[in-house]
């Protein structure tokens, strides 16, 4: 690219106007921030032209010609202009008007002398204010002062007319040249507004480009405080070319120094644009509050080469930088463009100065072959303006969410930050964009990173940056390399827009901050820190990808817990995904937050041919994933708090251990990956094993020869910790287990083990293979814990047993299941969990078996009852081994067992029970019949009824002799019904329906229960003869619903079913009197009932193995019961009267057997003879209706009834 413009420019006329054309060499994504390539059109300067006379200035003109003017003389000074009417042309030509006070005599001056040029090229001087002259063009006034200003100005004409007609004309529009020329612009406090060099090139709302062209041109503007006095100002229409000059402006007072170059483009409105163009410059600012370049509102561009720019700046405000670029009305970005500069910032003050800051608009900043310095205070290089507050410009503290993205690009540029808390990239809140190519970034204070970025949650948008760097060296001396959200607003040390998170609001906020690394190194005391401290109800969230190729990383990258605000701490955590391939990490990870956090820190770390050095270490809360692929680990892993961590190596060794406590896990990563592949450590080695302690938890799976674990497992506590040793995967060293933690062992063979055994305390280990097949393990086992034993083991080292609480556990007994090669010392305990479905039914299992024949009757004792649903087992040491003795075979039943046989026990005895209300019901209608069958009254046929109900509650005790099948039940029911009474000469017929329900409540061995629910309907007839006889039957059909539970927190068994009967009951016998009707009667008689009760079959429910599960089978039953029955009562007068019975019943059942594990057992019916005695007392009450209570006790071999109690009213009509 050739950067002089004079010796390759391309002249062309557009509208009357000399402008030259030129490219510029502007990276592509830059075009924007060097949009001279299409401005200089309009307005450029060719300087190759040769001067036109000897004069300092010219002018081309619309009829394209030259002006000239007399030198200025260097002793005047306060330029301001006039309204000046051109005769000639018939048009008013507006000249500045502004005064200047005299600081010496306070006299306020707004005559002087004034040079104007015409179209003769003839200078004219004279004149004064508000009078019409000839032809001024173009006019330098001068108020008599020792200093000199040159503005370029065109203007609307008619603004202020002499006539105040308001008349408009147009203007022209030109180019000025000048060399070897000084412009000097001073003044003490409280001047006037003014510049060194003024071009503006609007007229109203229409733009007349204007442009100012200079070769060894100097501006000094030595100036008090006043904000608006600028050794160069570029305003809207304007361009000014500078080549090998120099610009200072010094400000000699406190308080706010304005700018040393001011440019804006579209102040009034109109769409324009305004440029400054350099070519070896010097550039000197030095004041307070003082920037070197404001790049105000519009399109404006700054394009530099070959230039130093050297800044000495204090802070008046916190609202300083040294490069200012806000476009406010965003209308084309500030734009800075810079080759082979330059810059040079020296800080005084003790506020927060930046170099270079963006505000409103896509702006941008491009630097080539460059070099910034800055030094001796605080302050970002470049910077971002904050989203949060309220103000007015770039620097202040106004909320700037408009959407746009400004952007920095860097190639070959080394920028160092002298100072603390002086990063070179800091942003917060907004979009942001910065892309680096080659050279260096180097901070050297505390507090100083590299990149420091923020998110405002007050903000309307999301914050988000995106970060390149390429072939880049990145230093932070003193200081994290990175920072992001790391802490709340820190004004003091980095200005208004500290950064960070504290406040509460509504809307979600999200920042996201993406990082890419190619070819670079990025070292700092940290490589990357990153935290949130948002309020308790801040739904704010930070999203970082870190993408890293062929670089390295110097330090741990480190996920924090935030600040605090009010006491508030961090309550949202952010996600980090770090992309690797080719990289080297050094210095780890680290991430925690705090337990209150409603959303915790997340990291991903996806690794391939890289290597990582440091611990990757984690506590209080957190969750991360690593995916290391052919990326070795030099470090340990070291969890605790109640983090979750996730890993997933493939040819990736760690050389160093794990250690992991509190309620920290640590497993393979959950789910498949894209290649339908499940997250394992597959060929990656542990140099230093396994430390468990609190409540962690491990849950890995090891493939491949290479995977091996050495220095062994350790765990204390109530650790937890599953090994899965897959394919030729190995454990070397051991486990040592103490306290109460439990450590699971999975191997596909006993050539992958090595180490002794030691179980402690009430730890558990247990070793198990996938395929289920006998292990052999060739070392011996020291145990004072629990050994949990899934499958077949042969110990082939000896079993010391060191505690009287040490359990063999057995996991799924069977037959030898522990071989015992060199026995057993010690006594312990033996606990079963579950069986082998091949090993119930057996009266007797030997679950141990010790080879040397010397196993001691006392060598071990049940841990707790072997008591597994149906069946039960007693232990028995012999000196061959230890073993179960009893099963279903030897009726030796659980408590679920006796739940499941108890609840069928007495369903025959019970439904005969069932049938009591309804004799009752008959009894009652035969002594309603007495009447008749004396002749006494003899009512029509069916004319007479009732409607009755009978309730009852009867209390069962089952007692078989101390077995497990002992059990009370307790029963209430309600029976109602109908019946009809036909009379005839010599008897009396009845007929009747019923309905019935009721509830049994059991009580079984220990914690179990049950109940059954019944449901029934039936009907009867009843037949009487004058004489006395009678015949009855009875129709019933029953349904139940049955619940049991053994309510056994270990060895639970439950079960829901529904079952039926039905039968027939058919009575006959002979009442009669002992005198006459109000004496006693006597009835016997006799019932033969027959029942059937269909097939059950269910499935019981348990919180155990599989093989607690029982599937029940309960056969047809049926039942014959012969029943002989002795009645008796008497009349109390006309109300009362007495009844009783005795009984005596003997039942004959059939059927019913249980099919339960595959062993059928005989049926578990009570069905036995048994006697009853029963009284009773009735009351008449009014003419129709009748109450009546019975008690009875009941006796039988295998249970009494010691008490049913038998309620009913009966209403005849």
């Amino acid at each position: 690219m050739n950067t002089h413009a004079h010796e390759d420019a391309v002249i062309q006329i557009e509208n009357g106007i000399h402008s030259p054309l030129r490219q510029f060499a502007v990276p592509e994504k830059t075009q924007n921030a060097s949009s001279l390539k299409s401005k200089l059109t309009a307005f450029a300067v060719f300087l190759s032209l040769a001067i036109l006379s000897p004069s300092i200035f010219s002018q081309s003109t619309e009829t394209v010609g030259s002006i000239s003017g007399t030198p200025l003389v260097p002793d005047i000074d306060g330029t301001y202009y006039y309204q000046g009417f051109d005769a000639a042309n018939n048009r008013y030509v507006y000249i500045a008007p502004f005064s200047i006070t005299d600081i010496d005599t306070g006299v306020v001056t707004t005559t002087g002398t004034y040079y104007y040029v015409d179209t003769a090229g003839v200078s004219t001087i004279g004149g004064a204010a508000g009078y019409p002259v000839s032809s001024p063009y173009r006019a330098i006034v001068s108020n008599g002062k020792n200093t000199s200003t040159f503005q370029f100005i065109n203007s609307h004409a008619g603004l202020h007319t002499v006539d105040d007609s308001g008349t408009s004309y147009a203007v022209r529009s030109g180019t000025w040249y000048a060399n070897d020329t000084t412009f000097t612009l001073n003044g003490d406090e409280g001047d006037a507004d003014g510049s060194g060099i003024w071009l503006v090139g609007y007229t109203g709302t229409t733009i007349h480009p204007v442009a100012f062209s200079g070769t060894n041109i100097t501006v000094d503007a030595t100036v008090g405080s006043n904000s608006s006095r600028q050794a160069i100002s570029v305003r809207s229409g304007a361009s000014i070319y500078l080549y090998s000059s120099t610009i200072s402006k010094t400000v000699t007072a406190s308080g706010d120094g304005s700018e040393t170059v001011y440019m804006v483009a579209n102040q009034e409105g109109a769409g324009s644009s305004a440029t400054f163009y350099g070519k070896d410059l010097t550039i000197v600012t030095s004041g307070q509050a003082l920037e070197a370049f404001n790049q105000g509102n519009g399109n404006t561009s700054v394009e530099l080469y070959d230039t130093t720019i050297s800044s000495t700046i204090g802070g008046a405000n916190a609202n300083t930088q040294v490069f200012n670029l806000n476009d406010q009305q965003s209308q084309g970005g500030a734009h800075f463009y810079g080759e082979n500069l330059t810059i040079e910032v020296t800080n005084t003050s003790n506020m927060a100065i930046r170099t270079f800051a963006f505000g409103y608009g896509a702006n941008s900043i491009t630097l080539k072959d460059s070099t910034v310095t800055t030094g001796g205070g605080k302050g970002a290089v470049f910077r971002w303006k904050t989203a949060e507050g309220t103000g007015g410009n770039a620097g202040g503290n106004e909320a700037m969410a408009d959407g746009f993205t400004s952007k920095v690009f860097l190639e070959n540029t080394n920028v160092t930050a002298n100072g603390d808390y002086a990063p070179i990239f800091q942003q917060t809140g907004r979009l942001g964009w910065a892309e680096v190519t080659g050279g260096t970034l180097t901070t050297t204070g505390i507090g100083s990173p590299i990149i420091r970025l923020a998110g405002a949650n007050d903000a309307r948008d999301e914050s988000k940056f995106t970060g390149i760097f390429k072939g880049v060296v990145m230093e932070a001396q003193n200081s994290s390399a990175i920072d992001l959200d790391m802490s709340i607003k820190d004004t003091a040390n980095y200005g208004e827009d500290g950064g960070g998170v504290g406040k509460e609001v509504t809307t979600l906020i999200t920042s996201t901050w993406d990082l890419i690394f190619v070819s670079s190194t990025l070292t700092g005391t940290s490589a990357a820190r990153m935290a949130t401290a948002g309020a308790i109800n801040s739904p704010y969230s930070t999203w970082v990808n870190m993408n890293v190729f062929d670089s390295t990383i110097n330090g741990c990258i480190e996920m924090l817990a935030g600040g605090s605000i009010d006491a508030m701490a961090e309550t949202t955590g952010a996600s980090l995904v770090v992309q690797g391939t080719n990289s080297v990490f050094t210095g780890g990870f680290f991430i925690t937050g705090t337990e209150g956090a409603r959303k915790v820190h997340l990291a991903r770390f996806d690794l391939t041919d890289s290597t990582f050095t440091g611990d990757i270490t984690a506590t209080n809360r957190g969750e991360s994933v690593f995916n290391f692929v052919r990326t070795p680990l030099t470090g340990d892993i070291v969890l605790s708090g109640s983090t979750n961590t996730y890993l997933d190596f493939i040819d990736s060794s760690i050389t160093g251990g794990v250690y992991i406590e509190g309620t920290a896990t640590l497993r393979n990563r959950p789910g498949l990956d894209l290649h339908n592949r499940r997250a394992v450590l597959k060929n990656s080695a542990i140099t230093d094993g396994f430390t468990l302690a609190g409540a962690s938890t491990v849950d890995l799976t090891f493939v491949g020869a290479d995977s091996v674990v050495s220095g062994g497992i350790t765990a204390t506590d109530t650790a937890t910790g599953v090994f899965r040793f897959e394919e030729s995967s190995s454990l070397n060293g051991g486990v040592t287990l103490s306290g109460s933690s439990s450590v699971f062992i999975v191997l596909s063979s006993v050539d992958q083990f090595t180490g002794d055994l030691v179980v402690r305390d009430r730890a558990t280990l247990a070793l198990s293979t996938f395929a289920n097949t006998p292990i052999y393990l060739n070392r011996g086992l020291t145990l004072g814990g629990i050994w949990r034993i899934p499958g077949k083991t042969t110990l082939e080292g000896s079993l010391d047993i060191t505690s009287s609480l040490g359990t063999i556990s057995i996991a799924n007994a069977s037959h030898d299941s522990l071989i015992l090669a060199n026995g057993l010392t010690g006594n312990g305990r033996l606990a079963i969990e579950s069986f082998d479905s091949a090993t119930i039914g057996g009266s007797e299992i030997r679950v141990i078996y010790d080879q040397t024949g010397n196993f001691a009757p006392d060598a071990l004792i049940l841990a707790h009852p072997v008591d597994y649903g149906l069946f039960a087992y007693d232990l028995e040491n012999r000196p061959d081994g230890a073993y179960l003795v009893g099963g279903l075979d030897s009726g030796s039943y659980g408590a679920g067992g006796a739940a499941v046989f108890n609840t069928q026990a007495l369903v025959v005895e019970e439904w005969y029970a069932a049938l009591a209300p309804i004799n009752y019901r008959l009894n009652q209608l035969r002594e309603n019949n007495r009447g008749v069958l004396t002749g006494e009254d003899s009512p029509s046929s069916g004319d007479s009824g009732s409607f009755w109900f009978q309730s009852r509650f009867n209390y069962t005790r089952v007692d078989l002799d101390g077995s497990s099948r002992d059990f009370t039940s307790r029963a209430v029911g309600l029976t109602a019904g109908g019946d009809a009474r036909w009379d005839y000469d010599t008897s009396t017929v009845s007929t009747g329906i019923f309905a019935d329900t009721s509830l049994t409540g059991r009580d079984f061995i220990g914690t179990g229960d049950g109940h059954t629910t019944s449901a029934g309907a039936g009907a009867y007839v009843h037949y009487q003869h004058r004489t006395g006889v009678f015949v009855s039957a009875i129709a019933r059909f029953d349904i139940y619903e049955h619940s049991l539970n053994n309510n056994d927190p270990t060895n639970d068994l439950s079960g829901d079913y529904h079952s039926q009967a039905g039968g027939v009951a058919i009575d006959i016998g002979w009442r009669f009197n002992l005198g006459d009707d109000s004496g006693w009667w006597f009835e016997p008689a006799y019932q033969i009932a027959l029942a059937k009760f269909p097939s059950v079959s269910y499935t019981t429910k348990s919180n155990r193995e599989d093989n607690n599960i029982v599937d029940i089978d309960i056969a047809d039953a049926r039942a014959t019961q012969n029943l002989f029955r002795f009645a008796f009562g008497r009349a109390l007068g006309k109300r009362w009267s007495i009844r009783g019975h005795v009984l005596a019943a003997t039942i004959d059942a059939s059927g019913g057997e249980f099919t339960a594990r595959g062993v059928d057992k005989a049926d578990f019916t009570i069905a036995e003879d048994r006697a009853e005695v029963s009284l009773g007392v009735s009351w008449l009450v009014g003419r129709a209706g009748r109450l009546n209570l019975d008690l009875s006790y009941t006796e039988a071999d295998a249970y009494d009834r010691p008490c049913s109690v038998y309620f009913g009213y009966s209403h005849r009509w």
